[in-house]
């Protein structure tokens, strides 16, 4: 099935025709400045992840300049995260597919948070855009969706699959 990612790529994104133009009349090569961008929020997530679950990072495919971007980046959800009274990880990178409107989707986090189970989408842009609105949204729709299914699972189980358990 198509991924919510694959689906809302679709999307006219005309604030971008804008941007774009905008950058390159600086002399900057829209692409490389993307991609420079894309490679940051990666990293960025790796470092949450690797925070939560462990994943080893391959450090030495980021520039400097990416690292001290990802990092300030990842510092907010460390930030955020000591704010909240309760945080219980329940799945990491959560792949759930949809039977209803087959698509499908991955998760970033599902966790406990302050006492309701709630989906968290790491993002490093400088504001929360209608894609991602709609992105959590189709997410929401899959844990809804598969609720039941996670409910049914032995959470022990579930938290020794996707963390390390020490």
């Amino acid at each position: 099935v198509p991924s919510v990612t694959t689906i809302l790529g679709v999307l006219a994104k005309p604030q971008l025709i804008y941007w774009a133009n905008r950058i390159g009349k600086q002399g900057i090569d829209v692409k490389e400045y993307v991609d420079d961008k894309a490679e940051i929020g990666t990293l960025a997530h790796s470092i949450c992840e690797f925070a939560l679950v462990g994943t080893p990072i391959e450090w030495s495919k980021y520039s400097r300049e990416q690292i001290i971007q990802a990092c300030k980046c990842s510092k907010k959800f460390f930030e955020w995260r000591s704010y909240q009274w309760q945080f219980e990880p329940i799945a990491s990178e959560l792949e759930l597919v949809s039977e209803k409107y087959q698509f499908g989707g991955c998760c970033d986090l599902v966790a406990i948070l302050n006492g309701k189970l709630t989906l968290i989408d790491f993002k490093t842009c400088s504001g929360v855009w209608d894609e991602a609105k709609f992105q959590t949204s189709a997410y929401k729709q899959l844990l809804n969706e598969n609720f039941n299914k996670l409910r049914e699972l032995d959470y022990a189980e579930l938290y020794g699959k996707y963390f390390r358990v020490t």
